[in-house]
């Protein structure tokens, strides 16, 4: 269908454009569902990621008691921003335990601080099961936080908000690349901002323009509107008062001062994020930053477009980390970060204090050991032989994955598969098992594989058991006829060819059952 580009804003700074608000309506109204697919989370929320953040915040708890700013009675608060499906705080809440196993001396004590400033992700959320389970115990709460503004929260249920208490760690992951920022240019000396005007498509026939631009961009689930927008830049010299405070200015002054031309993400809303956050901290407190983003000052260097990735209806840029770094020490706190171009995001630790004392053991698991970037290099070197069908050397490298996440359930169903592929269903049937176990959020159809692989090893009755308890078993007319087989093989006939038919009115040109049914009826 033919369709006409219409403006739907007027000339901006981006920071103010119609993008912005397309991406807040999105994650308000899809909830949990935008990372069912669309928005990544894995590579900052999986059990070796969820480790490191737990040695950092150990570590600093041990500090903060030597100190005396933390009394070994206190409650221990640990804020999360952003949540999401709650991946991250299960994996860390596991892993603090895990710390702590012998001497519980903080596991005991701690409060997760489970927040979005979406409230129906939070919704979404709490329905888990294992979320459910850590709330009840005490251990974990769910809040709406906005991270720009975390001084007050809303607990899920209340109407009223209340002041959010001290907390010893804060953590951001997949956060930064989503706040509030400007695009500026330097040419010759000369500062200039990012202006844009955006426009969307409207299909043939539709009249009221105005009324259809609104309501796109007012309900954005369904279509993938930010693929479809059309932004005209234009650059204009920025004014006296642009920078939000003065030392904004002079972080990303002296990072440039060197390069004649620069094109830098201007992280305002990290800024003030940081700035808040630290209000909410004891001395000692830590924040933890991971993002996909600059690893070095010379990414600003020349002039360029810095051009947002498109997960569903939202965005996100590359976080200046850079800047984060040197605005945290100007902040009078220590910070360390990752600066290898090799890692598919960077980190940075920024702790309040001015003598550090955790840079080593930063350095240690992040720099010169990454357990994280070892099990994703392990997991995508299996996931390439698997897609080559040379399954001994899939299942090497998806072993070698999970020595180091040993519970990680994406990783348990691929390698189930490979055992499955190489003809060892006792041990795919254990690993399969493990999996299950693991999936806090029924990502995997593991009920189909334990199907499959007891069929293989005789086991009809229990194998039909597993296919009924599949994730697609009433519409896929594979298991249904999957468990016509097992039916067949129990002797029970008339059974079987009612899954056999079930199979072939959902694919009617599915051969197999065809054959069966044609079989049984002789």
């Amino acid at each position: 269908m033919k369709q006409k580009y219409i403006p739907c804003e007027d000339i901006c700074p981006y920071d103010r454009s119609v993008r912005w608000e397309i991406h807040n309506n999105y994650f308000q109204q899809k909830g949990g569902d935008a990372w069912k697919g669309d928005v990544p989370y894995y590579t900052v929320s999986n059990e070796a990621a969820a480790m490191q953040n737990a040695r950092i915040v150990y570590r600093a708890l041990q500090l903060m008691e030597q100190e005396g700013s933390l009394d070994p009675a206190d409650q221990i608060n640990v804020l999360e921003f952003a949540s999401g499906l709650g991946f991250f705080a299960i994996n860390f809440i596991q892993a603090l335990r895990q710390l702590d196993a012998e001497e519980l001396r903080y596991a005991d004590r701690l409060h997760f601080l489970f927040t979005d400033y979406a409230e129906k992700n939070l919704v979404d959320a709490a329905q888990n099961p294992t979320l459910q389970s850590l709330r009840n115990e005490g251990t974990l709460d769910f809040y709406v936080v906005d991270a720009m503004n975390p001084q007050t929260m809303r607990r899920l249920g209340d109407t009223q908000e209340q002041q959010t208490p001290k907390c010893c760690a804060v953590i951001a992951n997949y956060l930064h690349c989503v706040l509030p920022l400007s695009v500026i240019k330097k040419t010759n000396g000369r500062w200039f901002e990012k202006f844009v005007q955006a426009s969307l498509p409207i299909p043939e026939g539709v009249t009221d323009t105005e009324r259809y631009l609104k309501e796109m961009i007012a309900h954005p689930t369904d279509e993938q509107i930010i693929n479809h927008l059309r932004e005209k830049v234009f650059w204009g010299e920025i004014e006296e008062n642009f920078f939000h405070d003065i030392l904004h200015r002079d972080v990303i002054q002296e990072l440039t001062d060197s390069f004649s031309a620069a094109t830098v993400i201007y992280p305002h809303g990290s800024f003030t994020s940081i700035d808040q956050t630290l209000l909410l901290m004891p001395d000692g407190g830590v924040i933890i930053i991971s993002d996909k983003g600059y690893e070095n000052a010379e990414r600003m260097q020349g002039e360029f477009e810095c051009t947002p990735s498109v997960h569903g209806n939202s965005f996100a840029h590359s976080f200046n980390f850079p800047v984060a770094e040197l605005y945290a020490l100007k902040q009078e706190c220590c910070a360390v970060r990752t600066n290898n171009p090799n890692y598919s995001i960077q980190t940075l630790l920024i702790e309040k204090r001015k003598e550090a004392k955790l840079d080593t053991l930063f350095r240690d698991i992040y720099i010169t050991k990454n357990s994280n970037v070892d099990a994703s290099d392990f997991y995508h070197a299996g996931s390439l032989y698997r897609d080559r069908k040379e399954y001994d050397l899939a299942t090497r490298f998806y072993q070698r994955a999970l020595q180091i996440c040993p519970h990680d359930a994406r990783t348990l169903y691929y390698l189930g598969l490979m055992y499955y592929q190489l003809d060892q269903p006792e041990e795919a049937l254990t690993t399969f098992k493990n999996g299950k176990n693991n999936d806090y959020f029924s990502e995997y159809d593991f009920d189909f594989e334990e199907g499959r692989t007891l069929h293989a090893l005789g086991k009809y009755a229990d194998a039909l058991e597993a296919y009924s308890n599949a994730n697609t078993q009433e519409g896929h007319h594979v298991i249904q006829n999957n468990m016509g087989l097992c039916l067949k093989l129990l002797g029970d006939i008339d059974g079987a060819a009612e899954h056999f038919e079930r199979a072939l009115s959902l694919n009617p040109h599915y051969e197999r059952a065809k054959k069966e049914l044609e079989e049984l009826r002789g």
